[in-house]
């Protein structure tokens, strides 16, 4: 576990629309006028969305215009339609904005590793939103969007147990960090629970 290839794992936001591949656009075309809600992202295709914005978020100092950069940029890039829905884009500015303002936010954007993989002793990948090297230790960033779950901390123990594991890091703390955009909250998570 020494060293990991630098694999980029894609999500396909079309999986949840149910479509073929073959008939992308005919089908795509159909289902949006079948169902007129589908007109709106649905709340994983959100978070997609918000991830790729951060994976692209660039502080320089202006928290408003970094995250309106980076919306825009994820509303270029993403592969769905994007409904104009000026709910949909001001919550999202609102919540990178929020997390752009933050003050550990620069640092760890600029010294920590996006999309990080690692794997297990059982041999399962896992793949980490950020991990950045502190001082005291290591942190696993998290990114969430709509509500709190058990899950989640489930999920970012998982990361630290691989972490922990590992013999680079047999002696190093690690803690985790659930960043709820939506909420506009932190929740602490350690190998024996959160905080």
């Amino acid at each position: 576990m020494q060293w990991l290839p630098r694999l980029k794992i894609f999500r396909n936001p079309m999986a949840s629309l149910g479509l073929e591949s073959e008939n992308l656009n005919e089908g795509l075309k159909e289902k949006l006028e079948e169902n007129p809600a589908q007109k709106s992202l649905e709340p994983e295709n959100r978070g997609t969305l918000l991830h790729l914005c951060l994976e692209h978020l660039h502080l320089t100092g202006d928290p408003h215009q970094d995250a309106l950069a980076a919306l825009n940029f994820g509303l270029r890039q993403y592969p769905l339609p994007v409904p104009h829905d000026q709910a949909l884009r001001t919550d999202a500015l609102t919540a990178l904005h929020w997390f752009a303002s933050q003050p550990q936010s620069a640092r760890w954007l600029s010294e920590g590793w996006p999309e990080h993989s690692l794997l297990t002793a059982k041999g399962r990948l896992l793949r980490m939103d950020l991990l950045v090297h502190e001082a005291w230790g290591l942190l696993v960033i998290d990114y969430k969007s709509g509500q709190a779950k058990a899950e989640h901390e489930e999920q970012v123990r998982d990361y630290l147990d691989a972490l922990a594991l590992s013999p680079e890091n047999r002696h190093t703390p690690v803690l985790g960090l659930l960043v709820y955009l939506d909420l506009r909250r932190f929740r602490l998570v350690t190998p024996e629970g959160v905080s």
